[in-house]
């Protein structure tokens, strides 16, 4: 009961936090440097890196809390993740509507606080497949619809509304699945990857 009554009173003090927010929204846009990491040593000679780069876009919510410095960072993004694998000779492509959420904290700074705001982020995304693979193109390949990482990220917010981000996401759930019964072994990969965006904040 006791733990009841206190998960009660974090969530309405959370709540009231984000009710007294100062929120933005935004679009934001930039690049996806994407890496497949693989579960066994046949995967490793699977996939190359090159044709790796992808791209990401879409629209930025930005929530500052009244804690000095701590906001909330949603995101509802299209991105493009590819994958170069040496057995085929186009690379995979694969298009996700992405959902990262990210606790965000604002360094403040002496005498340039107002215009230049070093900030740290980190927080889960979750990704929802969009487009078919096609199995002419890339047979015994299994990709998964639905996946989840870690993003770990730094950037600087400029004049209050431009911001430069870059973030590391560490895959925590399968992406691709390779059949043993094409390339000898059941390899399984997680999606890494970098991420460099531009976003504008009205």
């Amino acid at each position: 009961m006791k733990a009841r009554i206190i998960l009660l009173v974090t969530a309405l003090a959370l709540a009231a936090q984000v009710a007294s927010a100062q929120i933005k929204i935004g679009v934001k846009g930039g690049v996806l440097i994407n890496s497949l990491h693989l579960n066994s040593d046949i995967g490793h000679d699977l996939t190359s890196s090159d044709n790796r780069a992808g791209f990401t876009a879409g629209i930025i919510l930005d929530a500052r809390l009244p804690v000095v410095g701590l906001g909330i960072e949603g995101n509802a993004l299209y991105a493009r993740r590819a994958t170069k694998i040496d057995e085929y000779s186009e690379s995979l492509s694969r298009d996700y509507l992405t959902f990262p959420i990210n606790l965000k904290y604002r360094i403040s700074l002496p005498v340039v606080g107002k215009w230049v705001a070093p900030f740290v982020t980190t927080g889960p995304e979750f990704s929802f497949q969009i487009n078919k693979k096609d199995e002419s193109k890339w047979p015994g390949i299994d990709t998964n619809t639905m996946t989840c990482t870690w993003n770990v990220g730094f950037g600087v917010e400029v004049m209050s509304h431009v911001q430069i981000h870059a973030s590391y996401g560490l895959g925590l759930t399968r992406s691709i699945k390779f059949d043993k019964d094409i390339f000898s072994d059941e390899a399984r990969g997680k999606d890494n990857y970098w991420s460099v965006t531009a976003a504008y904040l009205f």
